[in-house]
């Protein structure tokens, strides 16, 4: 997946996302801008890039990595931004609306 967001904000939230892959990777660049990444609790996470004059915070929560999870790799090059990747518990109650359609 690739982002690209110049003076504006971003957010990819992960949570509810589905695959099959053993790897999610997310590149792109920020520029005078602000990229937030939401991943599952339990997921690995690389946060990599270029950092000129900006920002890059990851907040994970101590938890141990869930088996069969992908590990996703975010590569960013930020230039006067803020890049955050954090976790926070997946959502049940959307991934059981979705199957009610």
């Amino acid at each position: 997946m690739r982002t690209r967001t110049v003076f504006g904000s971003c957010e990819l939230d992960l949570r509810d996302a589905l695959t099959g892959a053993g790897t999610i990777e997310i590149g792109g660049t920020c520029v005078f801008g602000e990229l937030t990444v939401i991943v599952p609790e339990g997921v690995d996470v690389d946060l990599l890039g270029a950092n000129y004059f900006s920002s890059k915070n990851m907040s994970l929560a101590p938890v141990p990595r869930v088996p069969g999870t992908p590990h996703v790799r975010v590569a960013i090059a930020a230039v006067f931004s803020s890049v955050t990747v954090t976790s926070a518990p997946y959502r049940p109650e959307i991934g059981a609306r979705a199957n009610q359609f």
